[in-house]
């Protein structure tokens, strides 16, 4: 036995230690290629601002130079037109990819000024844009004085004090943070050699130890020494097993909370912006303008609740709201969220027709509901082509009513009809959208229905076009 003991301890306590080494070496591995993908990240981001950058420099040149010699015959202006839209589309995606990076609510909290900043400088953009076009037009028709003046006032002035400064803040900034997070990457690696150079001396210095006290006392400890080594890797192994499902559970968890407060935000942002839109497109009168700045006070107010909710939510660790269900019409939710998405698509020239049967009511929490609906309104005028109509109905059969909401563009391809509720699952058309979504509206949709004892689907329309459709049990009416 004291032969025997030696001979079986210290190739163990040798695996141990190589183990040891590995994995300290893998978690090293990994925290570092975390490190560089936000690195990586926030290059993009430099780069993408330094082409928003360059391409805004070419537009203001070509504006003048069209309000100067006139109609631009050779495309350069609408060359500088599509380069805006491309880069700034491409700022919104590195943007978006740096946000995946984040690891927690407080990074996510310190990144919304710079979310922020990118919506400014799209909107400042969008708004130069109107003004140049409105200053091509009176030239065209003979006032030169007009065009010079709404030039000078809403193009060059706001492209040199607002854009310009604007987009050199965030270059400056992303390029700090990138100076800092590689500075920060190299204090880190240099830390992690002396650290993980000191953990394999003592883990070495230990095996040495082991083995002299091994050697020493293997006739007395033989019995005490392998019954505490078992218990204590049985117990080792059993409290990493209950820590590492804590921290899966608490990383989905995070997961979907970030996922789908990402996506509440920006519905209501998607909105201010059409009223925004609205509000500055030709000669409102102030009746309109109060009418579109009195919804977007309450979309602003929406996305107050929002940020309650996210907070409250971070508090009790990502756990789903409560639904507070209460009899409602179903016709008044499809009416609430067609009018909320009116301006969307009257920004966009699209038709909505509503087609309401007084279907009755269902037992629902009204904004959860409504919200569900939004998401398919969203979808279709995301999908829609400028001119074309989005039908909206609701139907009565066998004690259940539909809400339909059914679109005039591509439909829905056969390779993506598995994934379309799945979280983070974007369409292979996604792309190609001027405002492509994060992939977890539909999957929202889905979870809001199924609380409401409902089911929901995405289909193609044989007349073309896609619906998306919202069953649900009616309350059963007193005979």
């Amino acid at each position: 036995m004291a032969v025997r003991l030696p001979i079986v301890l210290m190739p163990v306590a040798s695996v141990v230690f190589a183990a040891g080494v590995a994995v300290l070496a893998g978690w090293i591995v990994l925290a570092s290629d975390r490190m560089v993908d936000r690195i990586d990240a926030a290059q993009a981001q430099l780069d993408a601002l330094r082409e928003v950058d360059g391409a805004m420099s070419r537009y203001g040149r070509q504006a003048v130079d069209q309000l100067l010699f006139g109609y631009d015959r050779s495309g350069a202006l609408q060359t500088a037109r599509n380069d805006m839209d491309r880069v700034l589309a491409n700022l919104t995606r590195a943007t978006r990819a740096e946000m995946h990076t984040l690891s927690g609510p407080a990074e996510l909290q310190a990144e919304l000024p710079e979310i922020e900043q990118v919506r400014r400088m799209v909107d400042t953009y969008r708004a130069i844009d109107t003004a140049a076009i409105r200053a091509f037009r009176l030239a065209d028709n003979g006032d030169a004085a007009g065009a010079r003046d709404v030039m000078s006032r809403e193009v060059d002035f706001r492209l040199t004090n607002e854009m310009q400064p604007l987009i050199s803040g965030n270059i400056a900034d992303e390029a700090r943070e990138v100076s800092d997070k590689l500075a920060a990457l190299a204090q880190w690696r240099q830390d992690a050699v002396i650290a993980s150079a000191a953990a394999a001396l003592l883990l070495l210095v230990g095996l040495i130890a082991l083995a002299v006290w091994l050697q020493r006392r293997t006739r007395q400890l033989l019995a005490t020494a392998e019954g505490e080594a078992e218990a204590a890797l049985a117990n080792e192994r059993a409290e990493a097993d209950r820590a590492h499902e804590r921290i899966r559970a608490l990383s989905d968890a995070r997961g979907k909370l970030l996922a789908d407060v990402g996506h509440q935000l920006r519905t209501p942002l998607t909105v201010l912006r059409g009223e925004a839109d609205v509000a500055l497109r030709g000669e409102a009168d102030s009746g309109a303008l109060v009418e579109s700045m009195t919804r977007i006070r309450g979309q602003a107010a929406e996305l107050g609740h929002l940020l309650e909710d996210f907070i409250e939510a971070a508090r009790q660790a990502a756990e789903p709201r409560m639904l507070s269900r209460v009899p409602v019409q179903i016709d008044d939710i499809v009416a609430s969220a067609a009018d909320e998405a009116a301006v969307l698509v009257d920004s966009r020239e699209i038709a909505l027709k509503l087609d309401l049967a007084s279907a009755g009511e269902v037992e629902a929490d009204f904004r959860a509901l409504k919200q569900a609906v939004m998401i398919g309104l969203d979808n279709a005028i995301k999908h829609s082509p400028p001119g074309g109509t989005i039908d909206v109905s609701t139907s009565v059969q066998e004690g259940r009513v539909t809400i339909r909401v059914g679109d005039q563009g591509p439909g829905v391809p056969d390779a993506d009809k598995p994934h379309v509720f799945e979280r983070f699952y974007r369409g292979s058309q996604e792309d190609e959208l001027l405002n492509p979504g994060f992939g977890i509206g539909l999957s929202i949709a889905k979870d809001i229905v199924e609380r409401h004892e409902g089911t929901v689907s995405l289909d193609n329309r044989p007349q073309g076009g896609a619906v998306f459709a919202i069953t649900l049990p009616l309350i059963a009416r007193q005979s």
